[in-house]
C-alpha cells in the first residue's frame, strides 16, 4: 500500500560524505524512473531539505498505472 511504501522509505536515503562537503550552490532537479505513489520523491526531498539543499523540481520517466 502507499502507507507501507512511505514507511519503508523513511530511512532509505542519505547524503554522501563528498556531497555534504560540497553542496550544490543552486537548486537540484530530481529524476525518478517510475512514479508510483510519490513516496520515493517525498523521502528524497526531505533528506535534501534537511541538508539545506533546495529542490527545483522533479522529472519522471514513467508513471505507474497509465494505459496507452
Amino acid at each position: 500500500s502507499a502507507a507501507q511504501r512511505k514507511q519503508n522509505l523513511l530511512q532509505a536515503f542519505k547524503i554522501g560524505k563528498a556531497f555534504q562537503k560540497e553542496k550544490p550552490k543552486c537548486p537540484v532537479l530530481l529524476v525518478d524512473d517510475i512514479y508510483t505513489t510519490g513516496a520515493t520523491i517525498q523521502a528524497a526531498v526531505q533528506v535534501l531539505h534537511q541538508q539545506g539543499i533546495r529542490v527545483r523540481g522533479v522529472a519522471v520517466v514513467a508513471k505507474a498505472g497509465l494505459e496507452r
